[in-house]
């Protein structure tokens, strides 16, 4: 593999975290394995003549405060990538849209892109889920008396806003919350936009396990991620500790429904959240937790995710 070239369209790289992201750990085994590590943000792309290009950062990989330097800047036709991931948070707007229809091209012209950009464009992470069986009973609306109406039947339930991450835009509704109703109207823009409401899974104090599927299989353990007390929310950021567990026979269930929509659609790397034992959402825009799961098996996962593309 020395000289393979690899691309990422990523976030700046000053704003990723040396020791838990996962798009760093895959610039790191592309280095180790002898490669080259191109990188580029969405304002960084270029049509010309119908050829996609990137304006490019070469860099090289330090284990240090600083983590990466730039060899050097230039102009990259994405296609001649032996691949390119494609790897920014949401939200998913308008510049996220036009950046998946310009990575349609790299593909037509015989680039290998990960995820898919047509997948990712097709599928919000919130509402991939509606695909499966396995999942909690959930509504999307932007309808206050929809929601309050949820709320009362189920008594205690979660509601997410669509075009979140990590925690974020994530709250616990109880028919007692007196604010209840100023808080629905704040978190559709007063009834404008939509969320998801999920009813509330106890099983959340066991955490919130997040599970690693590429290559067509999952990763044989998963990290349970446990919210940190007067919490809900299993997510790093938020605060949850963390520990790794094997997967449970329903595990493997739930990863055999959801692995055919992955193959079928082109999402090579996706990461599940499960808690009890059902579906809460399913990650394939930059799919976290590597770092954190190496460090707790002491195995080279990144390795694998990468071999599993190439």
């Amino acid at each position: 593999m020395n000289g393979i070239k690899v691309g990422f369209i990523v976030d700046p790289l000053d704003s990723l975290c040396p020791a838990k992201d996962t798009s760093i750990a895959l610039m790191i085994e592309v280095a180790n394995i002898g490669g080259r590590v191109f990188t580029a943000d969405f304002n960084d792309l270029v049509v010309k003549d119908r050829v996609v290009y990137g304006i490019m950062n070469e860099i090289r990989i330090h284990e240090d405060r600083k983590w990466y330097s730039i060899i050097r800047t230039t102009e990259v036709e994405l296609s001649a990538l032996d691949h390119l991931w494609l790897r920014k948070n949401p939200p998913f707007d308008c510049n996220y849209l036009y950046a998946t229809q310009l990575l349609d091209l790299v593909i037509k012209n015989g680039g290998k892109v990960f995820n898919n950009p047509a997948a990712v464009r097709k599928f919000n992470e919130k509402l991939l889920i509606l695909n499966l069986s396995c999942i909690p009973e959930s509504i999307v609306s932007s309808n206050q008396d929809i929601i309050l109406e949820f709320l009362a039947k189920n008594d205690s339930i979660v509601i997410k806003s669509l075009d979140s991450f990590g925690g974020r835009g994530v709250l616990f509704l109880q028919q007692e919350d007196v604010n209840k109703e100023t808080i629905i109207s704040m978190m559709t823009k007063n009834h404008s936009i939509p969320i998801m409401a999920q009813k509330y899974i106890p099983e959340i104090v066991n955490g919130d396990k997040r599970i690693l599927i590429f290559g067509g299989k999952p990763y044989s353990k998963s990290l349970a991620r446990i919210p940190k007390p007067g919490d809900l929310r299993g997510n790093i950021d938020a605060g949850a500790s963390v520990i790794d567990l094997e997967l449970s026979d329903t595990d493997l269930s739930i990863c055999e429904e959801i692995i055919p929509i992955l193959e079928q659609y082109g999402i090579a790397f996706a990461g599940i959240d499960v808690i009890g034992d059902v579906c809460t959402e399913i990650n394939i825009t930059s799919p976290t937790c590597v770092r954190e799961l190496e460090k707790l098996t002491g195995e080279n996962i990144t390795s694998k995710i990468l071999s599993s593309v190439l």
